[in-house]
């Protein structure tokens, strides 16, 4: 990974990509993505962008539909400081990412 996914991904912690079942994570330059354990709000997939103002946008996206190969965007939040990032993920997949 380059240094700002790297970085987002030491933001977030270890502890918390296993505790919400993160797999397949993809460095995609400014972006980390990763992939998250079933959860009661059916999100799939996350994705964090840090922008310009050094804050970052997650998106949240539902299950991949196999007949069209799209995948819904279920939420999309801007202006997150990187002390909110796990809050912010327990907010919307309702998964804990600390005890």
């Amino acid at each position: 990974m380059n240094t700002t996914a790297q970085t987002i991904a030491d933001q977030i912690g270890c502890r918390a990509f296993a505790m919400i079942g993160a797999k397949d994570l993809l460095d995609c330059g400014d972006t980390l993505q990763f992939k998250i354990g079933t959860n009661a709000k059916g999100v799939a997939a996350v994705r964090v962008t840090l922008t310009p103002d050094d804050t970052y946008t997650m998106t949240f996206y539902g299950r991949l539909n196999r007949k069209t190969f799209e995948q819904p965007v279920k939420a999309e939040v801007d202006g997150i400081y990187a002390d909110s990032l796990r809050t912010t993920i327990k907010l919307h997949t309702g998964l804990y990412t600390s005890l």
